[in-house]
């Protein structure tokens, strides 16, 4: 949607349900659609991110110390607002 962000991932734990790390990415935005059978928490260490509801028409904005999910099914939006470092565990069942 916007730009084209460099991103990093550094697996910490795997697993064939679970995986979590650190996930760094510059400035940008892009369409994310979860399977409903996939979710995601993340805890941002720097930085700031916009999950934007294609649903709802809304976001949420998490910054650093700050923690956020995205839910099985989610449609919307992935936008860095500031080059941000998260810790990231994501399930699937």
């Amino acid at each position: 949607v916007q730009g084209n962000p460099k991103r990093t991932t550094q697996s910490l734990y795997e697993h064939p349900n679970m995986s979590c790390g650190i996930w760094e990415c510059e400035v940008g935005a892009w369409q994310i659609v979860f399977a409903a059978n996939k979710q995601e928490f993340f805890q941002v260490i720097e930085g700031i991110v916009r999950i934007h509801d294609a649903r709802t028409n809304s976001f949420i904005e998490v910054t650093a110390g700050n923690a956020g999910i995205i839910p099985p099914a989610f449609i919307g939006t992935f936008e860095v607002i500031e080059a941000v470092k998260k810790y990231y565990v994501l399930v699937e069942v």
